[in-house]
């Protein structure tokens, strides 16, 4: 669906606008033709263009009598020529009106006339409704009828193409967002899910903690404990309980002490992740409060442990609880890669 999509959208857009560009070639041709006979002379040819009433300069004609007219009217010395583009402009009556400027030519006379042609389709074929200028409908007041100014036909048809194009799309929205609510974050490639799977919970934490000491410069940055979680028939350290990181950054004005606990997670489910349980959360909180250090807990998303997607860095004071949503984890994402910056006077990990 992801890929048809596209695809109809631009054949349905392209459809409209070949029938229009027929439509309105068949139009100017009809209105070409009309000029060239006027230069042949074949008048004959006048009675395959005109419907079979026509609005001819002021007046309503039967088709005979105009084309009487117009056989009166022509002879060897007149020439006339279309000098102006050709604009159309649709009626609600169904009428098409074909304003141009021409210039003709009798004997050594040149004139130029701000000119029309009144047009409609009958069946599959276009024929002339009516014919004058602009000078003799001001001098005869005349007042043509022709109803409200219409959106052309590819006007209304991308009107219809437009909500069915936003149809699809909301559509296509829907199922996507749908696919995503099933299985929402799983951006990691392929090649990688074997070395996950083979790896059992402790490698990927230590994996991952590992990552995050590389980031702490020695220059600055003093590691005091890196704490393990090893346990046998239930049996573990209290110091496993605790955060996995103990740092102390020393400068010329600043020795502070701080903790980091180091959490890997593979993708968001339900746009949530559980990054700790509830004894844990008391655990770390408790820590904080007795020895007085601050804590940061460092979640990684995606990709690999030794490679994470996604880095979020957040003050321990501001989880409330063991499950974070993606929207909670959003403010605290680390965009850089490179080594990390704790700010002694605002308490920040960066």
């Amino acid at each position: 669906l992801k890929k048809i999509v596209p695809v109809l959208i631009i054949i349905i857009l392209l459809l409209p606008s070949c029938n229009n560009n027929n439509n309105e070639t068949a139009i100017r041709e009809l209105v070409y033709k009309w000029n060239e006979i006027h230069n042949t002379h074949n008048t004959i040819e006048f009675i395959d263009l005109y419907a079979s009433r026509v609005l001819f300069y002021g007046r309503d004609t039967g088709l005979d009598s105009c084309y009487a007219k117009k056989f009166r009217f022509l002879n060897s010395s007149f020439q006339q020529e279309i000098i102006s583009p050709i604009t159309l402009t649709y009626y609600s009556s169904g009428t098409i009106k074909c304003d141009f400027t021409k210039k003709t030519k009798l004997k050594s006379k040149i004139n130029q006339h701000v000119s029309y042609l009144l047009v409609k389709k009958f069946r599959d074929t276009y024929r002339i409704t009516g014919e004058s200028d602009s000078v003799t409908d001001q001098n005869k007041g005349v007042q043509l009828n022709l109803g409200e100014e219409a959106v052309s036909p590819s006007g209304k048809i991308y009107r219809i193409m437009f909500i069915v194009v936003i149809g699809l799309v909301a559509v296509w929205l829907l199922l996507k967002l749908k696919r995503n609510n099933s299985q929402p974050f799983q951006k990691t490639k392929l090649p990688f899910v074997k070395n996950k799977i083979n790896k059992d919970e402790s490698q990927k934490g230590y994996a991952f903690e590992k990552y995050i000491v590389e980031r702490f410069d020695e220059t600055y940055f003093t590691l005091l404990d890196w704490r393990g979680d090893k346990f046998h028939n239930g049996k573990y350290a209290i110091s496993s309980t605790l955060p996995d990181l103990e740092y102390e950054l020393k400068t010329n004005r600043h020795q502070v002490k701080f903790a980091v606990e180091c959490k890997w997670r593979q993708r968001f489910f339900n746009y949530k992740i559980e990054w700790a349980k509830q004894y844990q959360l008391d655990n770390y909180n408790n820590y904080q409060t007795e020895k007085g250090i601050p804590v940061f807990v460092i979640i990684g998303l995606g990709g690999l442990p030794e490679n994470p997607e996604y880095l979020y860095i957040l003050p321990l004071n501001k989880i409330l609880g063991p499950v974070l949503s993606e929207y909670e984890l959003r403010p605290y994402l680390r965009y850089r890669k490179d080594n990390f910056f704790l700010n002694p006077e605002t308490m920040t990990l960066e």
